[in-house]
């Protein structure tokens, strides 16, 4: 995939739609391509939080449900600098952009839309856990 292709598939992202083309070409050069076959672990639970991977192709499942392409992998243990809480594996083959942590938190700084992105996402995060916890407990 170009940059170019990789800058159109954030475009796409609900966390970089208004995020400026010029500032995710960067981004995307500051990036590594990561491709991952089915079955593979993108992080894993307990390990370093040392990137935030944005997912351009493919399936990405998680422990409560599936990561839709352009959403972050790895943003709660990124953002809190922690081991991460989960692990997270490619359902099928994962085309994904890893960005330093670095290069992410500089982006958030110099991008206020971008950080109020990240805001709404860990909100709806938090939002679907409570639903799941409340449903358990009705259950119960």
């Amino acid at each position: 995939m170009s940059i170019d292709d990789e800058v159109s598939q954030l475009q796409r992202s609900p966390i970089f739609a208004n995020v400026e083309r010029s500032r995710l070409k960067l981004l995307a050069l500051n990036a590594e391509s990561a491709l991952f076959s089915a079955g593979d672990a993108i992080i894993q639970m307990g390990g370093p939080p040392d990137a935030i991977y944005v997912v351009l192709t493919g399936k990405v499942g998680i422990p409560n449900g599936d990561i839709e392409i352009g959403h972050l992998v790895g943003l709660v243990g990124g953002l809190l600098r922690r081991p991460h809480a989960v692990s997270v594996h490619a359902q099928t083959a994962v085309h994904a952009l890893r960005l330093p942590i670095s290069v992410f938190m500089e982006l958030m700084e110099h991008c206020p839309q971008t950080a109020l992105a990240v805001m709404r996402e860990l909100a709806r995060r938090l939002n679907d856990a409570m639903r799941v916890a409340l449903a358990v407990e009705v259950t119960s």
